[in-house]
């Protein structure tokens, strides 16, 4: 799960600067889902982690302003980094990306 969260975040990046704009991942923790959109409010791409999905998580938690990671046209964090947590049963893993969207996946 923390590495489609991973891959997902380099997606949200690769997207920013290909539509040349802010993009951002979105995330609706409660949920345990994700959304992928643009400037305009565009969702480019929907992300579920609950017990549906091949990679179900016990938790979701973004370590984020509005529990959001944006990145702008040049595919640079809009902050200094970003963090989101991954719960599941089977142990704990944190996602980090770094202000030049570099994400790297660590056992806290």
């Amino acid at each position: 799960a923390a590495r489609v969260v991973a891959t997902d975040m380099a997606l949200t990046r690769s997207l920013a600067i290909r539509e040349r704009q802010n993009v951002s991942l979105v995330a609706d923790e409660s949920g345990l889902t994700y959304a992928i959109r643009n400037a305009n409010g565009d969702t480019l791409a929907v992300r579920s982690l609950d017990s549906s999905s091949d990679f179900a998580v016990d938790s979701l938690n973004v370590l984020a302003a509005g529990d959001s990671i944006t990145f702008n046209s040049r595919g640079l964090l809009l902050t200094a980094v970003a963090r989101v947590d991954v719960g599941r049963a089977s142990g704990d893993r944190q996602v980090q990306v770094n202000g030049v969207g570099r994400a790297r996946i660590i056992k806290p």
